[in-house]
């Protein structure tokens, strides 16, 4: 996983995912450690789902789980 995590990243960053996709993808996210050179990129996803009035629950709630985490990681 952790040689594939930019992939991920530059993939999860995608405009046109399926619900699905996002969802499983910060799913994820919530359970590995994120490299500290993506931790920004991953933020940034996470607060556009969280703002999107579009988004779904699931992802959005997943969101801010990783976000939390990343807050506290940077806090420390």
């Amino acid at each position: 996983m952790k040689k594939n995590f930019e992939k991920l990243t530059n993939h999860f960053a995608k405009s046109n995912l399926h619900d699905s996709i996002k969802r499983n993808t910060v799913r994820l996210l919530q359970q590995i450690e994120i490299p500290e050179k993506l931790e920004g990129a991953v933020m940034e996803i996470c607060v556009n789902y969280v703002e999107s009035p579009n988004e779904v629950v699931a992802t959005k709630a997943f969101s801010l789980t990783i976000l939390g985490r990343l807050a506290k990681n940077i806090l420390k």
